[in-house]
């Protein structure tokens, strides 16, 4: 009687520490060049779409949550994970999709897509914002106008105070 309490307990303990204990499903990642998309596929057998959490935090950080409820035998045990990844700078948030189908759950999203904007340079000398497009008029517009009688003044005052003097 007393071995077979004894083991019980021992069982029980087990069990205990079993139950609150964490563990770490297997996942993998790919990214498709060719459709602009990344997906990540996580094994996550026997939890319930109910039990697991996915979130964004700051747009950079993708978090996902579960928690797993076992009955062995009459004694229910729980797991939990919690496991975090860092998105790339090019993943659009928005359109993250999560399914979950057979114990596998899939995270997609699309990349975004790359924007050049062209800025304008203001010039310094001439307090006029000149569109890249146009830069190169102006420089010949400059060129035809340098020699000019508007500029035979060697001294010419800037907005700031002070004098520049060419020789």
């Amino acid at each position: 009687y007393d071995a077979a309490n004894s083991m019980l307990r021992q069982s029980e303990a087990a069990l205990e520490q079993l139950a609150g204990s964490s563990y770490s499903p297997r996942y993998h990642v790919s990214d498709n060049k060719e459709t602009g998309t990344m997906e990540l596929s996580m094994e996550v057998p026997g939890i319930a779409a109910k039990d697991l959490v996915v979130e964004v935090e700051d747009d950079s950080m993708l978090r996902i949550q579960g928690t797993r409820n076992v009955n062995n035998g009459g004694v229910s045990m729980q797991t939990e994970f919690d496991r975090s990844f860092r998105l790339d700078e090019d993943i659009d948030v928005s359109s993250l999709k999560v399914t979950l189908s057979s114990g596998i759950l899939k995270i997609t999203g699309e990349k975004k897509e790359k924007k050049i904007k062209r800025l304008d340079i203001a010039s310094v000398n001439d307090k006029e914002e000149i569109p890249l497009g146009r830069k190169e008029q102006v420089d010949r517009q400059s060129e035809e106008t340098v020699g000019s009688e508007e500029h035979s003044n060697p001294a010419e005052e800037t907005p700031e105070g002070l004098t520049i003097t060419e020789e």
